[in-house]
């Protein structure tokens, strides 16, 4: 009553669920109805018949608001009925005439792609779009429902397959939405040349996928012709990764060198020196990559990645340093789960299995949800010779929601050699 305009309608009116709230919310409509903006109130009241299973009185308010002035809230919210009356073609329309008159709006593309997935038409965005936009203002649509298909995939992650036809009907389909996401990315990048967003972002598709050397490829003739530095910076993690996978010691060089030109160009980014400490690491020059971590600490010491990365380098390479490195910590980071978890991580390293239990049944009891901290207490158990415990603890990770995900890292990790395939064999 005392702010009604921020309010969320649509999910006021989720909450809603009985005869006495109803009359609750109408009651309130009433009072604030001087007060607020025609348009406004007659959303609500759309809303309101909405609930009460009024359908067509709904859809009358709901068009009553937007003849006020067309305000592209009230539009929204009718677009957003339309879909929860099942009309997804029409919705789809509704944000098309958005889209075209508000083509910044990034929330718009993320309804909109699921509308299209929905429907089974995510191949036409890109026809689709072109009916409403050209040149910039395309190419960066292209770039937002480019992100928010691949966000989608994402979240569906790989379906429960239900036979094996079913099973690759739906492969096919996320290959077709893959190459689909990447078309968009590359058609955005010729229309906006001097953009780095749409590179940068098909770049990081790329990256995030292990594919370093498609994202080197777009990102190479980018970065020689503009000399963008974040897309520069995008390069030398390509190279990086390349260097990587390959087990190149060619690639790393080259990384080298692009770290070297980029710090020149911005001493002051923490991540770079990051890096080159890390290719100081993997080159076994334990000095510089100390020195590198230690720069990068400097630089900005509150962030935990730098602090991870020389505590891994002291516990495994000196570890008398490992001692004193605790005290040094800011105390806003002496409560990080990252942290707490690779101090234990490092005893481990020393073969200290009783002081990596305590800090991960620490850990545990504080974030019992942080699963990490369950694959790091088997790797403890085995330390410590205790062999059963630990498949107790690999058997219970893996069928955590989530705790797949450690299987690959187990099956790599030597201390499991012995028991995972006994694990395994259980079931996951």
């Amino acid at each position: 009553e005392t702010e009604p305009l921020p309010l969320d309608l649509a999910e006021l009116f989720e909450l809603v669920d009985n005869e006495t709230q109803m009359a609750a919310v109408a009651g309130a409509l009433q009072k604030v109805s001087a007060q607020v903006p025609e348009e406004w109130l007659l959303s609500a009241e759309a809303h309101m018949a909405e609930k009460k299973g009024d359908v067509a009185e709904a859809e009358s308010l709901f068009l009553r608001a937007k003849a006020v002035n067309g305000a592209l809230p009230s539009r929204y919210q009718h677009m957003q009925f339309s879909v929860r009356q099942g009309e997804l073609e029409r919705a789809v329309g509704m944000l098309e005439e958005l889209i075209t008159e508000h083509p910044d709006e990034e929330g718009f593309y993320a309804e909109y792609v699921r509308l299209l997935v929905d429907m089974r038409k995510s191949r036409d965005l890109h026809k689709r779009l072109k009916k409403r936009l050209k040149g910039e203002e395309l190419a960066m649509a292209e770039t937002y429902s480019a992100d928010h298909l691949t966000e989608w995939l994402d979240e569906q992650g790989e379906s429960e397959p239900t036979g094996f036809f079913r099973k690759l009907r739906e492969k096919s389909r996320h290959i077709m939405m893959f190459s689909n996401a990447i078309a968009l990315y590359r058609d955005a990048a010729k229309k906006f040349k001097d953009s780095e967003v749409p590179v940068l972002h098909l770049a990081e598709f790329f990256i995030n996928r292990g594919m370093a050397q498609e994202a080197a490829d777009e990102l190479a003739p980018f970065v020689k012709r503009t000399g963008h530095f974040g897309a520069a910076k995008a390069l030398l993690q390509a190279t990086l990764q390349q260097a990587n996978n390959k087990q190149s010691e060619k690639l790393l060089k080259r990384a080298v060198r692009q770290a070297q030109d980029l710090h020149k160009e911005q001493p002051s980014d923490f991540e770079i020196v990051l890096w080159q400490g890390d290719m100081a690491a993997i080159q076994e020059d334990i000095h510089q990559a100390e020195l590198y971590y230690e720069q990068a600490i400097a630089l900005n010491p509150y962030h935990s990645e730098s602090y991870v990365h020389l505590l891994h380098l002291l516990a495994e390479h000196r570890p008398k340093k490992v001692e004193r490195f605790e005290s040094r910590l800011p105390e806003e980071l002496r409560v990080n789960e990252w942290i707490r978890l690779s101090l234990a991580m490092s005893d481990i390293t020393m073969g200290d299995s009783e002081a990596a239990t305590t800090r991960l049944l620490a850990l545990q009891e504080d974030a019992p949800d942080y699963l990490p901290t369950d694959y790091e207490l088997a790797r403890a158990a085995m330390i410590d010779g205790q062999s059963l415990r630990a498949k107790k603890l690999l058997s219970k990770l893996f069928n955590k929601d989530g705790g797949e995900q450690f299987i690959e890292a187990a099956v790599e990790e030597e201390l499991f050699r012995e028991i995972l395939d006994e694990v395994l064999a259980v079931g996951v």
